[in-house]
């Protein structure tokens, strides 16, 4: 015992650097220890569903879970409650650690308003896609007599025409006139007894 202690007298950088060595072994071990405790490993929590269910209760049932929830967004659902929740991230049954953040996605109490663009004197396929490419629902279609076969000729809700720019609901169904062609094969009919009729009185 003699020896090593005048083997450190003689050596204490030798000394020095067990020291540091065995004091940088007990920090790490220490370091380790706390983050295991901080960050629970091994331990988790399953997310419950709370889909369709009010924020309230939501908030409820994720704080029974030891979990956290936060909305970040609404949109409009027809068929889902008002101020329910339409969508979880994270998704329920994911694994997840206690005091975990669940966000929440909810449903608007109005529906969102979109500015219906000018379809009129545009073939009804383009005014389809233009419209259900702003949200619109797929809209109803009247036929009219006109020269022009499937041009739109108006746009129309709850009976009246539509200015553009105006804002409706997203959820609204419009109405468009749309043009038969049949104005033009009759003035073709027409035409054609016209020179019918011409040929037999040159006869």
């Amino acid at each position: 015992m003699k020896k090593i202690i005048l083997f450190f007298k003689k050596h204490p950088i030798i000394k020095h650097l067990i020291f540091i060595g065995l004091v940088a072994e007990i920090l790490i071990v220490a370091v380790l220890y706390s983050l295991d405790i901080y960050t629970r490993h091994g331990e988790s929590i399953r997310v419950p569903e709370v889909q369709h269910l009010q924020v309230d209760e939501a908030k409820e049932l994720l704080t029974h879970y030891g979990l956290r929830c936060e909305v970040i967004d609404s949109v409009y659902v027809d068929d889902v409650a008002r101020g329910a929740v339409v969508e979880q991230t994270p998704k329920e049954g994911s694994s997840v650690k206690e005091n975990r953040i669940v966000f929440l996605t909810i449903n608007s109490n109005l529906p969102r308003k979109v500015s219906i663009p000018d379809v009129r004197d545009m073939s009804y396929r383009q005014a389809l896609a233009l419209l259900e490419g702003v949200g619109f629902p797929q809209p109803e279609v009247e036929y009219v007599a006109s020269e022009y076969k499937d041009l739109v000729l108006d746009v129309v809700y709850n009976g009246v025409s539509v200015e553009r720019g105006l804002k409706l609901p997203i959820s609204t169904r419009l109405k468009l006139f749309v043009g038969s062609g049949v104005a033009e094969m009759m003035g073709d009919s027409i035409a054609a007894s016209s020179d019918s009729l011409g040929e037999e009185w040159m006869e």
